[in-house]
């Protein structure tokens, strides 16, 4: 009987901690929660974003995590990379693909780049998807770097 008193009471104060935890971190988020929204495709405002734009600028390093094939995170990346200027970007692709189509991005007339992007784009991993590869074209074009520094 004494072993099931100290196990209630220990599962009490277990449930206690846990509540005062919860109650903390929701105590944090309504005294930090802002919101931004999109005013057109490429642009953010709001609070929030300027929030975030801010945070972004001071930081070392920033991951952005997302759900595979989402349309919205290549335009929310676009907004953020048009605002802050990045010394390095690294994405899910082998580097000797991203040195060839960081290249033929620099090199290439835009009519040209089209034909090479219909005719080999299936081997581009996530870049196969135009809205992945627009963002990708984009860093590439406002980069303080080359991949080619990597080799």
């Amino acid at each position: 009987m004494m072993k099931e008193i100290k196990l209630l009471f220990l599962l009490t104060c277990l449930v206690n901690v846990n509540y005062a935890q919860n109650k903390l971190l929701d105590s944090l988020i309504q005294n930090n929660y802002y919101t931004f929204g999109r005013s057109d495709a490429s642009v953010f405002k709001g609070k929030g974003w300027e929030i975030l734009i801010d945070e972004i600028d001071k930081s070392n390093s920033v991951l952005l995590g997302e759900t595979h094939f989402t349309n919205e995170i290549p335009s929310f990346v676009s907004a953020i990379v048009s605002t802050v200027k990045f010394d390095n970007y690294f994405q899910e692709i082998d580097p000797f693909s991203t040195k060839a189509i960081e290249s033929k991005i620099k090199s290439l007339p835009s009519e040209k780049l089209d034909e090479f992007v219909r005719g080999y784009s299936s081997n581009f991993s996530f870049l196969e998807i135009k809205q992945e590869f627009d963002l990708y074209k984009k860093i590439v074009q406002n980069a303080r770097w080359s991949s080619s520094e990597q080799f």
